[in-house]
Protein backbone atom coordinates (compact mmCIF):
# COMPACT_ATOMS: atom_id res chain seq x y z
CA UNK A 1 0.00 0.00 0.00
CA UNK A 2 1.41 3.39 -0.95
CA UNK A 3 0.79 6.49 1.14
CA UNK A 4 2.08 9.89 2.16
CA UNK A 5 2.29 10.72 5.87
CA UNK A 6 2.60 13.78 8.07
CA UNK A 7 3.20 13.05 11.72
CA UNK A 8 5.36 11.51 14.38
CA UNK A 9 7.83 8.68 13.78
CA UNK A 10 9.85 6.63 16.27
CA UNK A 11 12.24 3.86 15.20
CA UNK A 12 10.97 4.26 11.60
CA UNK A 13 7.35 3.58 12.63
CA UNK A 14 4.39 5.93 12.95
CA UNK A 15 3.86 6.62 16.65
CA UNK A 16 1.74 9.41 18.10
CA UNK A 17 -0.55 11.52 15.92
CA UNK A 18 -0.44 11.54 12.14
CA UNK A 19 -2.40 12.21 8.99
CA UNK A 20 -2.06 9.66 6.19
CA UNK A 21 -3.05 10.15 2.56
CA UNK A 22 -3.46 6.74 0.89
CA UNK A 23 -2.90 6.30 -2.85
CA UNK A 24 -6.57 5.29 -3.32
CA UNK A 25 -7.68 8.67 -1.92
CA UNK A 26 -8.58 7.49 1.59
CA UNK A 27 -7.42 9.73 4.44
CA UNK A 28 -6.78 8.73 8.07
CA UNK A 29 -6.04 11.22 10.82
CA UNK A 30 -5.48 10.04 14.34
CA UNK A 31 -3.38 8.00 16.73
CA UNK A 32 -0.72 5.44 15.84
CA UNK A 33 1.23 2.96 17.91
CA UNK A 34 4.17 1.09 16.33
CA UNK A 35 2.99 1.70 12.77
CA UNK A 36 -0.65 0.69 13.35
CA UNK A 37 -3.80 2.82 13.53
CA UNK A 38 -4.50 2.43 17.26
CA UNK A 39 -6.52 4.79 19.45
CA UNK A 40 -8.81 7.65 18.45
CA UNK A 41 -8.99 8.24 14.72
CA UNK A 42 -11.07 9.34 11.76
CA UNK A 43 -10.94 7.75 8.31
CA UNK A 44 -12.49 9.08 5.12
CA UNK A 45 -13.17 6.49 2.41
CA UNK A 46 -12.79 8.17 -0.98
CA UNK A 47 -14.59 5.47 -2.97
CA UNK A 48 -17.99 6.10 -1.37
CA UNK A 49 -17.54 9.15 0.87
CA UNK A 50 -18.08 7.27 4.13
CA UNK A 51 -16.39 8.44 7.30
CA UNK A 52 -15.59 6.39 10.40
CA UNK A 53 -14.80 8.40 13.53
CA UNK A 54 -13.95 6.29 16.56
CA UNK A 55 -11.51 3.87 18.12
CA UNK A 56 -9.02 1.77 16.18
CA UNK A 57 -6.89 -1.18 17.27
CA UNK A 58 -4.14 -2.67 15.09
CA UNK A 59 -5.50 -0.98 11.92
CA UNK A 60 -9.06 -2.20 12.56
CA UNK A 61 -12.28 -0.77 14.01
CA UNK A 62 -13.05 -3.15 16.87
CA UNK A 63 -16.74 -3.67 17.75
CA UNK A 64 -17.89 -2.18 14.46
CA UNK A 65 -19.10 -3.81 11.27
CA UNK A 66 -19.38 -2.15 7.89
CA UNK A 67 -22.56 -2.79 5.95
CA UNK A 68 -24.08 -0.92 3.04
CA UNK A 69 -22.23 2.35 3.62
CA UNK A 70 -23.06 2.55 7.34
CA UNK A 71 -20.84 1.84 10.32
CA UNK A 72 -22.78 -0.11 12.90
CA UNK A 73 -21.89 -1.19 16.42
CA UNK A 74 -21.77 -4.97 16.63
CA UNK A 75 -21.47 -7.34 19.59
Amino acid sequence: MKWNARGDFKDNEMTGSAKIFFIDGDIYEGDWIKGKMTGKGRKFYAQNGDVYDGEYKNDKCPNYAYQFGIWELSF
